[in-house]
């Protein structure tokens, strides 16, 4: 009789447990997933720190490209139309504005380098970025299925507990009336006990996914409409 009424009790948890697995993808929101991973992208600080080294990387290629006549340095002086012609210290002062452009040649020929440098570097920096924001979907996404697993396994061990709750409340009503022996009303104390503990640590499971989930997207799920 106890190994009957336990092979239906085992039958029983598979069926429930097999429904839940089935019903996993069918509760899966590919709309509020993608919220999720728009979210994170402008929520999560590393993924912040990425698009600043991008932007940065990018400013300095604009900068460098600005800086191309940097290599070039004018200069002018004036002497007044009241002295003399010529001057007798240095007899190329002449009356009037004189203008002069220096060339410096180390700084002409780096110039290339200097801009190519920079290019590589913000090439660099977006291919981080953009390598960062596929792991940022992924984990997001990751995530995500996690929670929906965890909160399944949280509704089969909530109804798995209370179908034994109510089966070891029978137990025990038959018990006191002599129905069944001592040892079916302990086996099914057991189970109830066991089945009350795996909730607990579903409960704790799922309250773990749902806070590495918010942790990406800088929001409580139920503040995500």
């Amino acid at each position: 009789m106890k190994i009957r009424n336990l092979a239906l009790t085992l039958l029983m948890f598979f069926a429930i447990n097999a429904s839940a697995q089935e019903s996993l993808l069918t509760n899966v929101d590919n709309k509020l997933l993608q919220k999720y991973i728009d979210m994170a992208i402008q929520y999560y600080p590393r993924k912040k720190v990425f698009n600043a080294y991008e932007t940065k990387a990018k400013s300095d290629v604009a900068t460098t490209k600005m800086s191309v006549f940097d290599f070039l340095n004018a200069a002018y002086i004036y002497r007044p139309d009241n002295k003399s012609v010529v001057d007798a210290l240095n007899p190329y002062n002449v009356n009037g504005f004189q203008f002069g452009l220096n060339v410096s040649l180390g700084a002409l020929l780096s110039r290339p380098s200097a801009i190519k440098s920079a290019n590589e570097t913000y090439k660099a920096a977006k291919a981080q970025n953009d390598d960062y924001l596929i792991a940022l979907k992924s984990e997001v996404r990751t995530k995500y299925y996690d929670f929906l697993l965890r909160k399944s396994n949280l509704s089969l061990r909530n109804q798995s507990s209370q179908e034994l709750r109510v089966a070891l409340t029978d137990a025990k009503l038959k018990y006191e009336r002599s129905q069944i022996q001592v040892d079916v009303y302990t086996a099914a104390k057991n189970m109830s006990v066991e089945a009350d503990e795996l909730l607990l640590g579903a409960e704790a499971s799922y309250l773990m996914a749902k806070n590495a989930l918010e942790d990406l997207i800088g929001s409580k799920l139920e503040d995500v409409k």
